[in-house]
């Protein structure tokens, strides 16, 4: 229901209205997508949001990247942990930068 009144205000061009929308229906890919067109500022915060939302509902593996999109590497590494992930790292925690890196063994060390 949320989902289709967000898709109504997108239409009707009153995007903050239809953001709201779609993240109280949980449609969080069309709220990142109206936020990247939109509101930049909210992209990140939606990425956790959607995160917690899908380690809400014990889809621990796929918040995971949107932990790691918002930069919040603490969550993505217990979510990683929490599903069994620990062998096999997953590939999204390949740092890309030596700020990551350093962030993901911070991290990791709080977490032993």
């Amino acid at each position: 229901m949320h989902e289709k009144a967000g898709d109504f205000y997108e239409k009707m061009n009153v995007l903050d209205r239809a953001l709201d929308s779609f993240v109280q229906g949980h449609a969080f890919r069309k709220a990142v997508e109206l936020a990247k067109r939109a509101f930049p500022s909210h992209v990140v915060t939606l990425e956790e949001e959607w995160g917690d939302w899908l380690a809400s509902q014990k889809q621990l593996d796929l918040s995971i990247e949107h932990f790691v999109q918002a930069g919040v590497f603490n969550k993505a590494i217990e979510a990683a942990l929490s599903a069994k992930m620990e062998p096999r790292r997953p590939t999204c925690f390949e740092p890309k930068n030596r700020s990551c890196k350093t962030i993901l063994q911070e991290n990791c060390k709080t977490l032993r």
